[in-house]
């Protein structure tokens, strides 16, 4: 039985792009990927059947094949990828957190975050500010 990804992913595809996944091959994304994909390597026969039907949903997942030690830093190819990402999802197992790069991953994922909302929000307050 095929993995339905709609029962487990709320994922707001007017983020990336407006109409649906499967009518998004003519369109263009602001981003290169959908969804950055952060898990240890050793869940990845368990995050299998979910990267399987994001990719059969069409959404573009960025993700790290390689297997990095779990004291290791995350790379500039990683932290490059988390940036040309819509979303970020964690595929979070009860051993995601003791992995240094996956912790790394998401701790970027959430500053950045947090950056994109502040720039916002000041150029929301700039635009008030030139209507007086």
């Amino acid at each position: 039985m095929p993995y339905d990804v709609t029962k487990h992913v709320e994922f707001n595809w007017s983020v990336c792009t407006s109409g649906s996944p499967r009518n998004r091959s003519s369109q263009v994304s602001a981003m290169p990927y959908d969804v950055f994909f952060s898990y240890r390597r050793h869940d990845l026969k368990r995050a299998q059947p979910l990267l399987d039907a994001l990719d059969e949903a069409g959404i573009r997942v960025w993700r790290d094949e390689r297997d990095i030690p779990d004291q290791a830093s995350i790379t500039e190819e990683i932290r490059q990828g988390i940036a040309d990402s819509s979303a970020f999802l964690a595929f979070y197992s009860s051993t995601y957190p003791l992995s240094n790069p996956c912790q790394q991953e998401i701790t970027t994922a959430w500053l950045a975050a947090a950056v994109y909302q502040t720039y916002q929000t000041t150029l929301m307050n700039l635009r008030q500010l030139w209507r007086m």
